[in-house]
């Protein structure tokens, strides 16, 4: 009897050892399956979320450069020019400066923008505000400053800069014409040198488009060709 008894008991402790194991067994498929899932979601993250948050920062940067840049143009209209850096630069657009011209004090007819603007971008960076020469304009359409943000990077004149205008880059616009490309057909190549042979005269090389005069005198020499377009 005691030894039905002990069977039995134990017959119990195995089948709820191979329960716990089966228990243990599944808790680890579901963290696994929970893994997996925050990795989904993370990769998600990167793809789709960043890059629209990135666009909203850029789209939220122009908003406030168009802002800012119109308060200027009502600044020029008022005062007949832009603000300086000794009259605080983008500052004046709020506050009045303390201009030592008299007329200019009766001029300013501001604020020019909102009062809750601030100058800095969507990563925190101050926005940069530079007045244009007027002899460095390439165009008298060029605007007359460059309002612009230094972007995510915070570094300026790199890719990822914010500016309703272009800067005027070299080697573009309407400069002179550069000097002479390589030879891709597009120009003549040089007539061959005079020929010391037949007066059929020397025959030019290649695809030259200019012909090759003939040569000056008898003989029985061949002429230099000429280059290769």
């Amino acid at each position: 009897m005691n030894s039905h008894r002990q069977r039995s008991q134990y017959g119990f402790a195995r089948r709820g050892a191979s329960a716990s194991t089966r228990q243990a067994g599944f808790s680890l498929v579901e963290i696994l399956l929970v893994i997996l899932i925050i990795l989904m979601l993370a990769g998600a993250l990167v793809v789709y979320v960043l890059p629209q948050q990135k666009g909203a920062q850029v789209k939220t940067t122009e908003i406030k450069l168009k802002a800012i840049a119109n308060g200027l143009q009502k600044y020029s209209l008022d005062l007949q020019s832009f603000p300086r850096q000794e009259h605080g630069g983008l500052k004046a657009l709020l506050e009045q400066p303390n201009y030592e011209n008299e007329k200019h004090r009766a001029a300013w007819n501001g604020p020019y923008i909102d009062r809750t603007t601030t100058f800095d971008d969507a990563w925190g960076h101050t926005l940069r505000f530079e007045l244009v020469d007027p002899n460095q304009k390439q165009k008298k359409s060029d605007p007359d400053f460059h309002l612009y943000s230094v972007g995510p990077d915070g570094q300026a004149n790199t890719e990822d800069d914010v500016s309703l205008y272009k800067r005027n880059q070299g080697g573009t616009g309407d400069g002179e014409a550069g000097g002479p490309g390589s030879l891709d057909g597009t120009i003549p190549t040089p007539p061959g040198g005079a020929g010391t042979g037949t007066p059929t005269g020397n025959t030019g090389g290649g695809n030259a488009t200019t012909p090759t005069p003939p040569g000056p005198g008898p003989g029985t020499g061949t002429g230099n060709t000429g280059g290769t377009p």
